[in-house]
């Protein structure tokens, strides 16, 4: 790992935030890199592309009569806002299910002021409510179509889960050992692999004339509907939706927790992987604006634009500036 920003406070540097970070084309090329492309880490919600691949691969869309609204949202790391949980609700529906299905566990949406109106109103948090409750649905979708058990579909054994797997090793050119495979957040498995080989996967995602055949039209599905309703990713509020909207056809981005984000640059069909350390999502994206800017995606004239949304200055409680975080690359 390399040191990727550096927070000053004053002219001293006050913390160091170290991670690494690797951009590949589809033939497996490097094309740019900082630290160590090999480091072995969890994408963890950063899964969620490959995820939903293996649900749509079985027909969901035709199945389900999905929107691309609902394809988004199996995508996503939603922030409970209304029209998060209205389309999860509508979507369990289609396939005759309800939120009682859902095994992700409950908590409160991550929007604040949608939480807060929540135990305002006397509303307990629910599983629906959980940010990774559209993933859920989406296995739950893949499930039925697959025919096995609707109750343990987040077990690693189960039918869906290996489905899964699978794509993830075939799509990043990585066997994924029994011992690289946890449990996430919201119950289901997560895999570690190297930080390349995700990137290298996010490219081959995005060459779609080279797919399978029985890929091909469902990962074009699923970039497609990012790009056109990055919302539903993560929220009005969330970095994809805020970068997404100001370069509509060139991004598609997916954040995952304790500071992984991966992405697709769609003109060149470049994957990226990123992993900071101290798990920061606000440093995190400081370090993806800038990896962007060197990619060639943020031009000149838009970076006041993500100055004001990414704060790089640091304040006091007073709202003065004190110092401020500086990129090391």
């Amino acid at each position: 790992m390399d040191k990727l920003l550096t927070i000053y406070r004053g002219n001293v540097a006050d913390l160091f935030v170290f991670g690494s970070l690797v951009v590949v084309d589809t033939s497996g090329r490097i094309i740019y890199a900082k630290g160590d492309p090999n480091e072995l880490v969890f994408p963890r919600s950063s899964e969620k592309l490959i995820q939903a691949l293996a649900t749509l691969s079985l027909g969901a869309k035709d199945s389900f009569q999905m929107t691309g609204q609902e394809i988004a949202q199996i995508c996503s790391s939603h922030r409970g806002e209304v029209f998060h949980v209205r389309t999860i609700r509508e979507l369990l529906q289609k396939a005759g299910l309800d939120e009682s299905y859902l095994k992700c566990g409950a908590h409160y949406p991550f929007k604040p002021e949608v939480a807060l109106e929540m135990k305002k109103r006397g509303i307990e948090a629910e599983a629906i409510h959980n940010n990774c409750s559209g993933k859920h649905t989406g296995m739950l979708l893949g499930t039925k179509l697959l025919g096995a058990s609707l109750n343990d579909y987040y077990m690693p054994e189960h039918p869906i889960q290996q489905r899964i797997l699978e794509l993830l090793s075939m799509l990043c050119d990585y066997p994924i050992a029994d011992e690289q495979i946890a449990i996430d957040g919201c119950g289901v498995p997560v895999h570690a692999l190297p930080l390349y080989h995700f990137a290298y996967g996010m490219a081959r995602f995005a060459d779609t004339e080279n797919l399978p055949e029985y890929l091909a039209p469902h990962a074009k599905d699923i970039m497609e509907a990012i790009m056109s309703y990055p919302e539903y990713i993560s929220g009005t509020d969330g970095t994809e939706n805020y970068i997404i909207k100001k370069y509509p056809r060139e991004l598609v981005l997916k954040g995952g927790a304790n500071g992984y984000f991966t992405g697709i640059l769609t003109h060149q069909k470049y994957g990226f992987a990123l992993k900071t350390y101290d798990g920061i999502s606000e440093y995190r994206d400081i370090i993806l604006l800038e990896l962007l800017k060197k990619m060639g995606v943020i031009r000149k004239e838009d970076e006041d634009y993500f100055d004001r949304i990414f704060d790089k200055k640091i304040r006091n409680h007073r709202g003065e500036v004190v110092g401020e975080t500086k990129v090391n690359f």
